[in-house]
């Protein structure tokens, strides 16, 4: 609508589509459902995975360098008692 009036040939907008305006049976409404369902639960899931590894390669990394530097740590802290 412009200004109170309808556009020019927007009533046939439809036949624009590759498809015929009322096709689907009412069946596909709710497998549509379903599919945005199944959809948002595979995207909450894919996330919820790359969260848990990326904590773990950064639980793995800090104990990484925690395990390889407790040797050199102990060696420092061995000299400071003895001086």
């Amino acid at each position: 609508m412009v200004d109170g009036r309808r556009l020019p040939g927007a009533q046939d907008a439809y036949k624009l589509l590759p498809f015929p305006r009322d096709d689907t049976p009412r069946e596909c409404d709710m497998f549509n459902v379903i599919q945005m369902l199944f959809a948002g639960l595979g995207a909450g899931l894919i996330l919820a995975a790359l969260t848990f590894v990326t904590l773990l390669i950064g639980v793995l990394v800090n104990a990484m360098i925690a395990l390889f530097a407790g040797p050199l740590i102990d060696r420092l802290l061995a000299r400071k008692a003895a001086a």
